[in-house]
């Protein structure tokens, strides 16, 4: 069982850093988004949201957070807050989520059993920058 937990935060990961390189080099670089990337977003955003089904206040907030990226890229619009507290807060929540499973891991080989750990509170743009 830890192996699982082990290989869901390994691929938590690499997940995370694919879609948050993509979204730098779209937002930094200004390159315009092929529709094979596009795809590639959608897929991203959907594994990890099917990851974290979205009960509770974390989990519901990274949902709409992985929701709101999806929509630009395949519509090629714009997400409601500036881009850099838009990223500040998806890309803390990112870690938050990491360190959480890591945590859970750590945790659990401390105590010989799986463990659970409580739910971790959701990093969101202040409501001036809305």
């Amino acid at each position: 069982m830890l192996d699982i937990l082990t290989t869901k935060w390994q691929k938590t990961q690499d997940y995370t850093a694919e879609l948050l390189g993509i979204m730098d080099l779209y937002f930094n670089d200004k390159c315009a988004i092929s529709e094979e990337e596009k795809k590639r977003v959608s897929y991203l955003c959907n594994i990890l949201s099917l990851q974290e089904s979205p009960k509770g206040k974390f989990n519901e907030e990274f949902n709409i957070q992985l929701g709101s990226i999806r929509s630009f890229f395949l519509n090629n619009t714009n997400i409601k807050v500036s881009y850099i507290d838009f990223y500040v807060a998806f890309k803390m929540n990112c870690w938050y989520l990491i360190d959480h499973r890591l945590n859970e891991i750590n945790r659990s080989l401390e105590l010989g059993e799986i463990v659970s750990l409580p739910k971790i509170e959701p990093y969101k743009v202040a409501p001036e920058h809305i």
